[in-house]
């Protein structure tokens, strides 16, 4: 008598063959090295026209900018509670994306480039407008619940 959760050898091929195809054609690298229209997500505006995105995760920005602020990796990784080496390669990956250099490692400390200051503000402003925004849902959230 079979098992419930048994699968004979013909079905557990057929079972992987569709989870293969399933997930390998849903997969999306989160930095894609080379941006094209065939690896970026995309979106529909509201005339329903495909708009690409190119823009680097949300927490290798936030790691950017904590790691900026402390011009230290370690500190950043406390404050973030990830470790030095999960830092370092968000750091790595974001440049790898920007195709540019952030930071100068010097010894054992960090500098910011000239790109990295530049690129800073840019990012401090988005975090912030998306922090304000944040807020804002949440008020209104607590408002209609009333």
């Amino acid at each position: 008598m079979r098992l419930l959760f048994n699968r004979s050898s013909q079905q557990d091929a057929k079972f992987r063959s569709i989870h293969y195809a399933t997930f390998s054609a849903r997969r999306v690298h989160p930095l894609p090295r080379s941006p094209d229209l065939k690896t970026s997500p995309t979106v529909s505006n509201t005339f329903g026209e495909a708009i690409r995105r190119v823009l680097p995760s949300l927490p290798s920005l936030t790691i950017f900018e904590a790691a900026a602020r402390h011009s230290s990796f370690t500190r950043a990784a406390e404050e973030l509670n990830l470790t030095q080496s999960a830092v370092s390669k968000q750091i790595q990956s974001l440049e790898l994306f920007l195709r540019l250099r952030l930071f100068e490692r010097i010894r054992q400390r960090i500098v910011l480039t000239e790109a990295g200051q530049l690129y800073l503000a840019l990012v401090r402003e988005a975090l912030e407008i998306l922090e304000s925004a944040t807020m804002e849902a949440l008020a209104h959230q607590g408002a209609a619940a009333c």
